[in-house]
């Protein structure tokens, strides 16, 4: 298992007079799930195998800011607000050196 949290804050440059300002945070959650397995079928013949499953959600939010007093709006914009994630679980072998392997994936995404 394996995850990851990763938090951007791109502070906007003051406008006018210096009073307020326009602030950009991005917010990346992801997790990755695998396990594998491997085994001698006899005969010289062996098996690989890998279940994975990876998540993935960012989220992109602007914040107006009044420098004066240092307070903190969340822009009502639907266009300035952005979530997008996706999902992907993956099931075959984790590679093949020769012959035939057979193996599937299933990619499923949503925003």
């Amino acid at each position: 298992m394996e995850g990851m949290y990763d938090a951007i804050a791109n502070r906007g440059m003051p406008r006018a007079y210096h009073e307020s300002a326009f602030d950009e945070r991005y917010t990346t959650i992801r997790f990755d799930n695998a396990v594998t397995a491997a085994g001698r079928l006899g005969n010289g013949r062996r098996i690989d195998a890998l279940a994975a499953h990876n998540r993935y959600v960012r989220f992109s939010n602007l914040w107006y800011r009044d420098l004066t007093t240092l307070s903190e709006q969340l822009v009502d914009a639907a266009a300035e607000q952005d979530t997008s994630g996706s999902r992907s679980p993956t099931c075959g072998p984790p590679s093949h050196k020769r012959g035939i392997a057979p193996g599937s994936t299933m990619k499923w995404a949503s925003t």
